[in-house]
């Protein structure tokens, strides 16, 4: 996921298609927000929309690892 995002490589100057797939990459919002944190000059809905995709990755990977854990418990020897 670190590879695909603008952490190394600036994403206007990806390939179209590569950009495209970053777009969908929770890396990509944290490395923005990170950015523009460290710049001092960040726009309150821009760290809103970071903040909220973040939030909801974490949420969705949380109830898919308690989700496959709770799976894998019950599941009979």
């Amino acid at each position: 996921m670190f590879m695909i995002s603008p952490a190394l490589f600036p994403l206007a100057l990806m390939p179209d298609w590569l950009a495209t797939i970053a777009q969908f990459n929770p890396v990509t919002y944290a490395v923005v927000l990170v950015r523009s944190m460290m710049s001092g000059f960040v726009e309150s809905s821009s760290a809103a929309l970071s903040i909220v995709i973040l939030g909801g990755f974490a949420v969705a990977m949380t109830l898919l690892a308690s989700y496959v854990f709770t799976r894998e418990v019950n599941k009979p020897f």
